[in-house]
This record gives structure tokens, sequence and C-alpha cells, in this order.
């Protein structure tokens, strides 16, 4: 009976370690799934975050790129304000070389009339002058005609 109830002890024994045993590959078994939940859970938290940092990169460069989109805009905007007013400034000179034309045509205008009426007024007294030369000349004859007689 001793040895029934060695066995019986020792059956005992085994079947608590192998009770021990499944304990442990049991308590394993979940502290690995909860290692790969774990794990899940770190791999999502990165994701997440690195999709987060991927959004602020993507907004930092779309504020960015507007940023020179305005930029340009309004360097854009002040060249073409420089543009229209030097093309102001083309119009007002070319208005002004416009008017000195005009000046100039009737300043020519002005002389040559001026010049057609001294020629015509050369003219008559060059007439004039021939006629006193001719006067005299007559009056020289005349007198020397008479001193002769």
């Amino acid at each position: 009976q001793a040895k029934n109830k060695m066995k019986e002890a020792q059956l005992a024994i085994l079947e608590s370690e192998a009770k021990v045993k499944q304990m442990i590959h049991a308590e394993q078994a979940v502290t690995a799934a909860r290692i790969d939940v774990l794990n899940r859970h770190h791999q999502d938290a990165l994701a997440r975050e690195q999709q987060d940092n991927d959004t602020v990169q993507e907004d930092i460069s779309l504020s960015h790129k507007e940023e020179l989109a305005n930029v340009t805009t309004i360097t854009i905007c002040k060249q073409q304000e420089t543009i229209d007013e030097l093309r102001d400034e083309v119009w007002l000179k070319r208005s002004e070389v416009k008017d000195l034309k005009l000046d100039m045509k009737t300043a020519l205008q002005l002389a040559a009339a001026d010049l057609e009426a001294m020629r015509a007024n050369h003219w008559k007294e060059k007439r004039i002058l021939f006629k006193k030369q001719k006067a005299i000349k007559k009056c020289t004859r005349r007198v020397s005609k008479q001193r002769k007689t």
C-alpha cells in the first residue's frame, strides 16, 4: 500500500508539474499575446506619429508654397505697377515729342513766311535802290551836261 501511495503521490506530483508547466506555457502565451498587442499598439502609434509628421510637413510645405506664391504675386503686381508707370511716362514723352514737333513745324512755317517776306522786301529795296541809282546817274548826266554848256 505504501508503494501505491507513493506511486499516487508521484503521479500527483507529475500531474502537478504538468499543470504547472501548462500554466507556465499558458502564462507565456498570454505574455506573448500581450507583447504582440503592445507591439501592434506601438507600431500603430508610430504610424500615426509618422502620418502626423507627414501631415505637418505637408502643411509646412503648403504654407511655404503659399508664402512663395504670395511673394511672387506681390512682386508681379509691383512689376506691373512699374510697367504701367513706365508706359505712362512713355505716353507722356510721346505727347511732349508730338507737341515739340508741332511747335517746330509752326516755327518753321513762320520762319519760312518771314524769309519769304524778307525776300520780297529785299527785291523791293533792290528795285528802289536801282531806281535811285538810275536817278542819280540821270542827275549826274544833267549836271555834267549843264556844266559843259
